[in-house]
């Protein structure tokens, strides 16, 4: 029972440790699940299926974060019940892979940052972008298509199209920086929605 008196509730996700930049704490919360572990009258619940993501993204994710989120290395240990499982395919007409694409940096952010002559052609940034608008040019010319009738039913009902739009993509960054605004003015020069 969670409301007894003197019951503690915690909800935490080690995985979200991103938010460290703000202030979060994830070494309190891994703390408090390995305490919890220790003591029978204390319960320990994990969620490890998601509802929204396609099958392949998990299982890329859980490739990567396997290898990398180890104690020594992020303090947690991305095994057994901190893998991701799924319900849901994309329900795409395609069946490619997860692909992951990797622009070369010149230089450092923070050197590129400074310098006020960077050459904006041959920015980082730049080419993030161009890279990006890319694969959203890709995405959205008219051969990927839903389906899957759950979910063209349900697009068609809303009045989407029945294949993959601007409106299907998110792109997601850290924060709101010089980067991001450089991405996005390429990315509307290339004609792709921000």
């Amino acid at each position: 029972e969670v409301a007894r008196p003197g019951s503690l509730f915690c909800v935490g996700d080690l995985k979200q440790s991103i938010y460290r930049f703000r202030g979060a704490e994830p070494d309190l919360f891994s703390a408090r699940c390995a305490a919890a572990a220790g003591h029978p009258e204390d319960q320990l619940f994990r969620l490890g299926t998601n509802y929204r993501t396609d099958v392949r993204v998990l299982e890329a994710v859980n490739a990567v974060f396997s290898r990398l989120m180890t104690p020594g290395f992020a303090r947690i240990d991305y095994q057994n019940e901190d893998l991701l499982s799924g319900v849901k395919g994309s329900g795409l007409s395609d069946d490619r892979p997860v692909e992951v694409r990797a622009v070369a940096q010149k230089k450092s952010r923070r050197a590129e940052e400074a310098d006020e002559e960077a050459d904006e052609e041959a920015s980082d940034a730049v080419r993030e972008g161009r890279l990006v608008a890319g694969i959203i040019r890709e995405l959205t010319d008219g051969h990927l298509r839903f389906t899957d009738p759950a979910v063209a039913a349900e697009r068609a009902a809303r009045g989407l199209s029945p294949t993959v739009c601007f409106d299907d993509i998110a792109v997601l960054v850290r924060g709101r920086n010089s980067t991001v605004r450089t991405v996005m003015q390429v990315l509307k020069e290339r004609s792709v929605p921000v």
